[in-house]
């Protein structure tokens, strides 16, 4: 099942690399609505699943589709508030983590509870995606008028201006989203295995509640400076990390749900304050390229460690290697969390 888990981030990849900046050529509204239009195929593909291909292709299909939303909904965000970059992160980011807290609650508690899962969690989400899709036909377009479509790989793109300022995101970026996509893969295994919690309710919950930790946090992003959210951010990333690792050394699950919530506040300030940091020095046109390479850097951190996570633990056990995850994310996070605090870097206009 890791393999079902890992085609997800690879078909985000894909699509970040070839149609990230589809959106700037286009438009936002025509990319929203094709790619959503697919994740409702996706969902019936899900329903009809008998076998391990069906799910590598759906899943794959759901990570080509999401990527060309990814792109466009972040640059559409910052179009609709242009001179209010931290309002535009912080709805951006709590969009992102409701979404998965709510899929995360909503699919845990059918499963465990609902009849035939299989079917009524992914119906929901095809009823959901129906409803997104009737908003956004309603949406005014915002993107200026592009050059012709070239549908082909393209290299991550980020003006020279933005690079300083994209790399210490980048590197946020990898200990945020590394942590997230662990959690989702192993959360109910962590719990099952490290915490005698069994069945899957508590590990989907904990992944909720992180969301609903990382999607709260953006309430305090009107009233602080991006650069600070985003310091604050993976200094309590990492705090929250080292909370985890000492709940699941005692095996105490009142601990390891505080860490849940720390480690959620801490992805929420950091991914919201990072996209403004983004938002600050990004020129208008050229944020649909910028906010997928961000994406690029997000998913691939959000995929890779789980795979190496899942062979390293044939080796390890489990307890070990969340051990060694643990530190190289608080090492990055610590790193990343005091030089946001100690740069000082300037705001370029985002339009020109």
């Amino acid at each position: 099942m890791t393999a079902v888990f890992a085609v997800y981030p690879l078909g985000v990849l894909a699509a970040l690399l070839t149609l990230g900046s589809l959106s700037d050529v286009v438009g936002r509204r025509p990319v929203l609505i094709g790619a959503i239009g697919l994740l409702v195929i996706v969902a019936l593909l899900f329903m009809g699943a008998r076998s391990i291909t069906w799910l590598l292709a759906a899943r794959s299909l759901q990570g080509i589709a999401t990527g060309a939303v990814l792109g466009a909904a972040s640059a559409a965000m910052l179009d609709l508030w242009p001179l209010t970059a931290p309002r535009a992160a912080a709805v951006n980011v709590m969009a992102v983590e409701f979404g998965i807290a709510g899929g995360a609650v909503a699919a845990t508690l059918l499963v465990g509870y609902g009849p035939a899962p299989e079917m009524t969690v992914f119906a929901l989400f095809g009823a959901l995606l129906i409803v997104a899709i009737r908003a956004i036909v309603r949406l005014p377009e915002t993107a200026p008028p592009g050059r012709a479509v070239r549908l082909r790989p393209t290299r991550p793109e980020v003006p020279a201006s933005v690079r300083g300022r994209f790399a210490l995101v980048a590197f946020g970026a990898v200990a945020t989203w590394s942590v997230a996509g662990v959690y989702l893969a192993l959360g109910p295994t962590i719990s099952a295995e490290m915490l005698r919690m069994g069945g899957i309710v508590p590990g989907g919950l904990a992944v909720g509640l992180l969301s609903v930790a990382a999607g709260s946090a953006q309430l305090a992003m009107a009233r602080i400076d991006v650069r600070r959210a985003a310091a604050v951010g993976t200094l309590a990333l990492a705090a929250g990390m080292a909370l985890a690792a000492a709940s699941l050394s005692v095996g105490s699950p009142v601990l390891l749900v505080g860490s849940s919530a720390v480690v959620g506040v801490g992805f929420g300030l950091a991914f919201g304050g990072g996209i403004g940091l983004l938002a600050e020095v990004t020129p208008y046109d050229r944020r649909g390229a910028v906010m997928s390479t961000y994406y690029v850097v997000a998913y691939a951190s959000f995929g890779l460690p789980v795979v190496a996570v899942g062979l390293v633990i044939d080796t390890l056990g489990l307890t070990r290697t969340m051990q060694y995850f643990t530190a190289a994310v608080i090492g990055v996070a610590l790193v990343t969390g005091i030089a946001l605090f100690c740069g000082n870097g300037r705001r370029v206009p985002s339009r020109g």
